[in-house]
This record gives structure tokens, sequence and C-alpha cells, in this order.
């Protein structure tokens, strides 16, 4: 029997989906937390500069696809969860800080709106296959923080490694 989808639940796949991203765009994760008592769970420290006090700088046009695919991602994969209409519907009020990320680098980029809608596009284009690829990964790392509510960068790169594994067939040690 199939268990219910839980908000915690929600919004730790959505930061899950951050950090496998990234780590498939090859930026190091070091950390994923959710807080606790804020309307909208942050995470993945070293990803996005908003997160973060020691961060790359805004990107610059040639790599704003790939943080916008980022910022997407959680919304990409909460998606994918099956849940009731409410429980989504709460958990994609969280995307409106996403959406804010998103128009920040274009604000600071200066784009204009058929750039924008095609890097939005793109960065989609860009962040479905890795969250079809590695959802395993995704929903493993997802029941860690809804649990604990923390994963090392560390633990997110074992997990990756260990279910790509497992999906190729290639036994874990």
């Amino acid at each position: 029997m199939k268990m219910e989808a839980t908000k915690p639940y929600l919004k730790a796949t959505h930061e899950a989906a951050y950090a496998v991203v990234s780590e498939s765009f090859g930026w190091h994760v070091k950390e994923v937390v959710l807080h606790e008592g804020r309307e909208v769970v942050q995470g993945v420290p070293s990803t996005i500069d908003r997160w973060t006090e020691a961060l790359e700088s805004r990107p610059k046009l040639e790599t704003v696809g790939f943080h916008v695919a980022v910022a997407l991602a959680g919304y990409a994969a909460i998606r994918r969860v099956d849940c009731s209409k409410e429980l989504m519907l709460d958990a994609v009020k969280s995307v409106g800080l996403d959406w804010q990320t998103i128009e920040g680098y274009f604000k600071i980029l200066n784009l204009e709106p058929g750039i924008k809608l095609a890097a939005i596009y793109d960065a989609v284009a860009e962040a479905e296959p890795v969250i079809a690829e590695k959802w395993k990964a995704i929903e493993k790392i997802a029941r860690v923080l809804e649990q604990d509510h923390r994963i090392s960068g560390d633990d997110v790169r074992r997990i990756i490694q260990e279910e790509s594994r497992a999906q190729s067939g290639i036994a874990t040690s």
C-alpha cells in the first residue's frame, strides 16, 4: 500500500531536487537543510546565492539557463509526487520564491521578454530529464530530509552514486 505524501515530504522533495540538479550541473552542494517555522523551506547552501553568503556571483548570460533550471527543479519534482490537490496547491505556493530568484537573475541581466521565455523553456529542458533520470535519488534524499531536516553534500553525492549504480545494474559495496 502506497503512503500518502505529506507536506514535509513535498518540501523535502523540492529541496532534494535542487541538490540533485545542482550536483548534475557540477555545482558542489555542501548541505541541504529544511528550516521549519518558515512558510517556505529554504535549503541547498552553495547552490543559489540567495541561500548563503559564500557563493559565486550572480549568473552571466551564458550560465543563466543552469541557474534557472536549478530554481525550477523543485517545482518540476513536486509535480511528480502523487498527493491530494490541496496539498499540491499548498506546495506550489512555495514556488513563489523560486520565481523571485529567477526574476532577480533576469533583472540583473536586463533580458528582453522573449529571451527570458526562451531561457525558461531551455531550463525546463535541462532540469526535467535530470529529475526523471535521478528520481529515485531525489526520493531517497527527500526521505532523509523529511526525517532529519538536514543532509550533507557528501551524503547527497553518495545517494546519487548508489542510485546510479543500481539503475545501471552494478552492485553497490
